[in-house]
């Protein structure tokens, strides 16, 4: 067979021809198309699902054959992007870090001061409780 018959033709027909080999008068052309295309089809683009890898007896959905390929594919090529545009906007991190560092150290010594704050307002209620300035219960 020619390179050039061959490339005409689609991957569903290719396949379908070499099982009519196999399997010879027993299904026709057009039946073993169909079901070369229903098996592409399912292998290719409908959702898998496999036992999960724990104790459990579980079934993980897992992506497409297509989507799983894809994303390995560009996987490496995003995470090639990603490191550029690091490189090329060090100061975009630079910013980012040092704000969430400095709301982070801020929020820090809010909670601290709130709770310092509290209990020293636990303590003067207790001890005005306690000389009767005030009722019992705080009210």
């Amino acid at each position: 067979m020619s390179d050039s018959l061959i490339a005409t033709k689609t991957l569903e027909e290719r396949i379908a021809e070499k099982m009519a080999d196999v399997v010879g008068d027993l299904i026709t052309q057009a039946d073993m198309l169909e079901i070369v295309e229903k098996g592409i089809n399912k292998a290719l683009f409908e959702t898998r699902s496999r036992k999960s890898d724990s104790w459990d007896i579980r079934t993980v959905q897992i992506p497409c054959l297509v989507d799983e390929l894809t994303e390995k594919h560009f996987e490496k090529a995003m995470k090639a992007g990603v490191e550029q545009w690091l490189r090329d906007h060090p100061e975009v991190i630079r910013d980012a870090v040092s704000n969430a560092i400095d709301e982070g150290a801020f929020a820090a010594v809010r909670r601290v001061l709130d709770n310092r704050m509290e209990t020293v307002f636990e303590l003067a209620m207790g001890q005005m409780t306690a000389q009767g300035l005030l009722p019992p219960g705080g009210g």
